[in-house]
């Protein structure tokens, strides 16, 4: 809300409009106004002493003088100006409309209310055209945003895909690579036993035994558990989807 008269830029600047929490809204046909009642100021010269400031023509001439001290200094400020504004905006979120009237002099707000009301039912119809657009850009951003999304599903649907085939496909070179150590170490046990066997040696029985405790610390061969336990793409895409699916529980 800029209170100050003339739109002066100073120190000070506003990024927005001004409005309250609550609007209070008046209705001109079925299109609402918020509308919101105010004091102007206006820059004029002040006597700063004890903590505020003074217009120097509210200060009487005969104490003008023990105002100004080490301690008081004179400079622009704005102060209130006894005269009121009355700010007219849009409550619609998508709609920029806002008029003001301002008193010229104090007092004279009473005679200004007509005018103002004419001046709001000729806005009316833009207003209403401020709205459609509005509502015409919001659907135009919500397809867009729509279409975004959907393309961002689509995207990591792909992701997922190409996720799912590499470590599918890598899972399964690790099953060959160690279903081909599970061939060769039967293979040895295998050959080694019918070597020992074939050889006649007194040793035989002995050798058979060493044999027995090398197989118990090589331990059981899994191969065809690792397999078993081998998911494929789509097993993955729908173990992932399920997994998802408890969460938004």
């Amino acid at each position: 809300m800029e209170e100050r008269e003339g739109g002066r830029r100073g120190q000070y600047e506003y990024s927005d409009v001004w409005r309250p929490s609550r609007a209070t809204l008046v209705f001109i046909g079925d299109v609402a106004f918020g509308l919101t009642l105010f004091e102007t100021t206006e820059s004029v010269e002040a006597e700063y002493k004890d903590g505020k400031y003074v217009r120097i023509t509210d200060i009487p001439a005969k104490k003008l003088s023990k105002y100004t001290s080490s301690y008081s200094w004179r400079t622009k400020h704005d102060l209130a100006s006894g005269r009121l504004c009355l700010q007219v905006h849009s409550p619609y979120q998508r709609v920029t409309w806002t008029r003001q009237w301002r008193e010229a002099k104090a007092g004279d707000f009473p005679r200004k209310l007509a005018g103002v009301v004419k001046d709001l039912e000729a806005e009316v119809e833009n207003v209403v055209k401020l709205f459609e657009e509005g509502e015409r850009k919001a659907e135009i951003e919500r397809k867009k945003w729509e279409a975004e999304r959907l393309e961002s599903k689509r995207r990591e649907a792909e992701r997922q895909r190409l996720q799912a085939i590499e470590q599918s496909h890598s899972e399964l070179l690790g099953i060959i690579k160690a279903w081909g150590e599970v061939k060769r170490i039967e293979a040895f046990f295998a050959e080694a036993e019918e070597q020992i066997l074939k050889s006649g040696d007194g040793n035989a029985e002995q050798l058979l035994e060493r044999l027995k405790m090398a197989r118990e610390l090589v331990g059981p061969l899994r191969a065809l558990e690792q397999l078993a336990a081998w998911k494929s793409p789509e097993e993955r895409l729908q173990a992932e989807k399920e997994r998802l699916a408890k969460f938004r529980w």
